[in-house]
């Protein structure tokens, strides 16, 4: 065990004591919401172990996982019905303990009888429609038993639990221990992290239903107990499926993978085994060849046991070396090796042979064959014992009469002129009669037409007398005109040769059969890890593109690379019914262009019908379960079809010549959203095992079109949001000018007219002294009126903003703001004059005043510094108080109305806002905007 798993364990138990404990805590404030905790959390446990499994449903071939899921969603929303129904909750009205009692009882009988059943799946398919409906109609009966009280009662008050009640929990707990031995007979078809977490949560769901035997009260320490137990047990199924699923998803979803490769690992043993053990020599070569493609040379690949022992050398001195390296004098032998080798790697034809090996000194009989293309195996026995036998033979030859074995000579007439008494005697021994022309060939005649010829000549026959086999060597001597006949007894060798002909033909069959199976199921490892190459290119893609056509158009490549078929397109359904392709290869302008206004409303072809989940009868046989279409040869389908059919039968792909068509639905939750088009003019490219594998690829592409939709819309929703952000703040500001116009027009004038109507009465009334005293306090009213008039006109609209810009606007606005509140604000501009348009100005403007006045509200500094800069296209502006320091919490606080209005002008013209706050040291707000208001990226 690694450091980190300790480490791991430690926090787990830390955790689960904790979780114990708190639970140990609120049982002592209320059973109920202690109950309920623990129900809602199984019941969750459940629903959430259904939905990974139900929606990774198409990726698994091993169905013992789905049955489960199915089953714990039945078994959770018994056990949430039990949870309502429990005492103090007050939802069924008018029933006691009991009803909770027996739903608790249901539910175990049903989690224990399907986890019992489940391992038979690991095996069988599962149709989950039927399961779907078997479990309804079981939770259906159930309910209806329970509720009519026709269900045995299981608790009674004041008594406690019925018999009933206790012998269920003892028959549950059988049942559970029944499904353990039944997973441990079948566990090498599951994880083994998740089969020992399957396992441990069975155990602790037994040890919990014996606690529930023993309790009285529904708030007793057994009940308590109980529970306790089912929610560990509920976590660890919940970690061996959901938390495995989610962080080791291979573990589950290529299982079968694992498995595959076991049984490679299982069968490379046994051939090897098999191999090693071979009485005869065995030697698999890669020929070498120059550039016309004449052998060279051999290089060795592999040998056997019988290899060494047969020729002295090592396997480790030989693999991967030239035989001309290993073997210096094998181009001085009498027979041509390399040459002859090199016909059957580059040809295919067999050799037999029967050779002197002189680097060996010793007599080979070989098979050399070629399994594959400049590859050749030889198989060869030592024969060297049976040549010196026929040498000696030979040499007894010169001694008729003393020779052991029979001879005869025949003059060429045919007529025997002599024989010795061994021919006579080996007959007589065999039980026959005395006939020597028994010996003689039957090609006999075809022989004695060669005695013409000058030279001396040796053939070799087999006879076979009875069930006896004679090897005969015949020399032909002309100059005596005779042919003599020197036989062999080798009844036992032939045999034997034929039984090791026999046991190496099959050797070489099973041997054959066995590497063909290899190499079907390496390819289809091969396949099966490319496959998984895809699905992670597909995962990467769908993190990394920045677009729904990005993505579309990536895995358009990817998937048309793996299948090879010419043509590949992506079509998507849009919201007037149309079906156009937003990504292709292969096809032609005008195809595409023919297709583009293919409408689910109007139109008939396999496309429509695959989107709309509508196949017509003539499409079923070649529909696959998931509601993908496949033809092979369109023409051939097309040709099968009557007259009605083919009316409804649009054609475009046949009349463009695609022979092979397949259109796979692309699905999000059940929704189709558009297909995958496979087409190629050749037939056969559109296999099953290509379309079942691009399914299972199309939820995946479905989350992907749904992810990017998602995102258009929210980018269409923020720029419609900023869109109307600027409406506002231009209607804002536009009102904002006319106010100021208004009261500077409007209430300005009318000041100013009662100013000049009071100077007239003091002038004209100097000598009323209470008078002057009045217009005097009212002239000096009206002046302070006049400067709030133009303050507020200021501050709707500061007319310096207008006329000498943002810089001028901003010094104004800084010097003001330490008139207000008596705290310095220090402002640098880089460049001193700023030019803006006046969009942009009155909206940096409105950010420092928001700033600003934050700083008076909330800050509780003594100094501001402020620098505004324009460069690199940017305006930036930063503000660093000395103050307390803004929070995390009050940063995202609903209520923060100055933060929201100025995120909303930041977010309006494309620019960034960062606010940093560090207690009592202050707070920094940078704003950078572009100039030509475009986003930032």
């Amino acid at each position: 065990m690694t450091e980190k798993s300790i480490t791991s364990s430690k926090y787990l138990i830390a955790s689960g004591f904790l979780v114990y404990t708190g639970l140990y805590l609120v049982s002592l404030y209320s059973f109920v919401l202690f109950h309920t905790l623990i129900e809602l959390s199984s019941v969750a446990a459940a629903f959430g172990i259904f939905m990974l499994l139900w929606n990774a449903r198409r990726y698994f071939a091993n169905h013992y996982l789905q049955f489960i899921g199915i089953a714990y969603l039945f078994v959770g929303l018994i056990d949430l019905l039990h949870t309502l129904a429990y005492k103090g909750m007050n939802v069924f009205q008018g029933y006691d303990v009991n009803l909770p009692t027996q739903l608790w009882i249901a539910g175990r009988y049903l989690q224990s009888v399907s986890l019992l059943i489940a391992p038979v799946f690991i095996k069988r398919k599962l149709n989950y429609v039927s399961a779907l409906f078997i479990y309804s109609a079981v939770s259906a009966l159930l309910f209806i038993a329970i509720f009519s009280g026709i269900f045995p009662a299981c608790y009674i008050e004041g008594v406690g639990l019925t018999p009933f009640k206790k012998i269920s929990e003892y028959v549950i707990s059988a049942i559970f221990l029944g499904s353990i031995a039944f997973l441990v007979n079948r566990r090498n078809y599951l994880d083994k992290s998740v089969f020992r977490l399957l396992v441990w949560a069975t155990g602790f769901t037994i040890i919990s239903e014996i606690f529930f035997t023993f309790y009285i009260s529904v708030y007793g320490i057994s009940n308590f107990a109980g529970h306790c137990l089912k929610l560990l047990a509920y976590y660890l199924i919940y970690r061996a499926i959901v938390v495995t699923g989610l962080m080791r998803p291979y573990d589950l979803l290529f299982r079968d993978l694992k498995s595959s490769e076991e049984a490679l690992r299982e069968s490379d043993e046994r051939y090897q085994k098999l191999f090693k053990g071979m009485h005869d020599g065995f030697a698999m070569h890669k020929i070498v060849v120059d550039d016309n493609g004449r052998a060279l040379d051999y290089v060795f690949l592999d040998v056997n046991n019988a290899f060494e022992r047969l020729t002295g050398l090592k396997r480790a001195d030989v693999i991967g070396r030239k035989v001309t390296d290993v073997i210096p004098g094998i181009r001085e032998s009498g027979f041509d090796w390399i040459g002859e080798y090199g016909k059957v790697a580059l040809t295919g034809k067999e050799l037999r042979t029967e050779q002197y090996f002189e680097p060996f000194d010793r007599w080979f009989f070989i098979s050399a064959y070629s399994p594959e293309r400049s590859y050749f195996a030889a198989v060869f026995e030592d024969v060297t014992e049976r040549k010196q036998l026929e040498k000696e033979k030979e040499h007894l030859a010169s001694f008729p009469e003393l020779n052991p074995s029979p001879i005869i000579e025949i003059s060429s007439e045919g007529n025997i002129i002599f024989h010795n008494n061994a021919a006579i005697e080996t007959l007589r021994m065999l039980g026959i009669k005395e006939d020597v022309s028994l010996f003689l060939p039957d090609d006999i005649r075809e022989i004695l037409k060669d005695l013409g010829q000058k030279s001396r000549a040796r053939v070799y026959r087999v006879k076979k007398i009875n069930e006896n086999y004679f090897g005969e060597d015949i020399y032909l001597s002309p100059e005596f005109n005779s042919v003599r006949i020197y036989v062999d007894d080798i009844t036992e060798r032939k045999l034997a040769e034929e039984a090791l002909k026999r046991a190496h033909n099959e050797l070489e069959n099973r041997v054959t059969e066995r590497t063909s199976e290899l190499i079907k199921l390496y390819e289809e490892l091969e396949n099966e890890k490319h496959q998984i190459n895809i699905i992670n290119r597909l995962l990467q893609l769908f993190v990394e593109n920045t677009s729904r056509k990005e993505f579309l158009d990536d895995a358009v490549k990817i998937i048309q690379e793996w299948c090879d078929c010419r043509c590949l397109g992506i079509r998507i359904l849009d919201e007037k019914g149309n079906i156009p392709y937003e990504s292709s290869i292969g096809f032609s302008k005008e195809f595409l262009e023919s297709e583009s206004l293919l409408s689910v409303n109007t139109d008939h072809c396999a496309c429509i019908r695959v989107i709309t989940e509508k196949p017509e009868p003539q499409d079923m046989p070649v529909m696959t379960q998931y509601g993908s279409f496949y033809s092979n040869n369109t023409f051939e389908f097309v040709d099968g079809l009557n007259e009605a059919e083919k009316s409804r039968f649009r054609g475009v792909c046949v009349r463009s010549g695609f022979r092979s068509v397949a259109v796979i639905p692309i699905f999000y939750h059940d929704k189709a959203l558009g297909a995958i088009h496979l087409a190629d003019e050749k037939e056969g490219m559109v296999q099953i095992d290509k379309v079942k594998f691009i399914e299972t690829l199309s939820p995946l592409i479905g989350e992907a079109i749904y992810k990017f939709n998602a995102e258009e819309e929210l980018r269409n929703s923020r720029e419609q949001l900023r869109n109307l952000t600027a409406h506002l703040q231009a209607v804002r500001e536009e009102e904002r000018t006319t106010i100021a116009r208004e009261i500077h027009d409007e209430l300005g004038q009318i000041m100013t007219a009662l100013k000049i109507d009071l100077s007239w009465l003091r002038n004209n009334y100097s000598d009323h002294e209470a008078l002057n005293v009045k217009t005097g306090s009212m002239m000096s009213l009206i002046d302070e009126t006049i400067m709030a008039v133009r303050r507020i006109i200021t501050e709707l609209r500061p007319g310096i903003l207008d006329h000498l810009g943002i810089s001028a606007a901003m010094e104004w606005q800084a010097e003001e703001f330490k008139k207000l509140v008596g705290i310095p604000c220090d402002i640098v501009i880089k460049p001193e004059e700023i030019i803006l348009n006046k969009e942009l100005s009155i909206n940096i403007f409105r950010i420092f005043q928001e700033i600003l006045t934050n700083v008076m509200r909330h800050a509780e500094a003594t100094h501001v510094n402020v620098f505004l800069e324009k460069s690199d296209g940017k305006i930036l502006l930063r503000v660093v108080d000395n103050g307390k320091g803004i929070t995390e919490e009050e940063i995202l606080k609903p209520a923060s109305f100055g933060i929201m209005g100025i995120s909303e002008r930041v977010n309006y013209m494309g620019g960034r806002l960062n606010i940093d706050g560090i207690p009592q040291k202050g707070t920094t707000i940078v704003v950078v905007v572009p100039i030509d208001g475009k986003p930032q990226q």
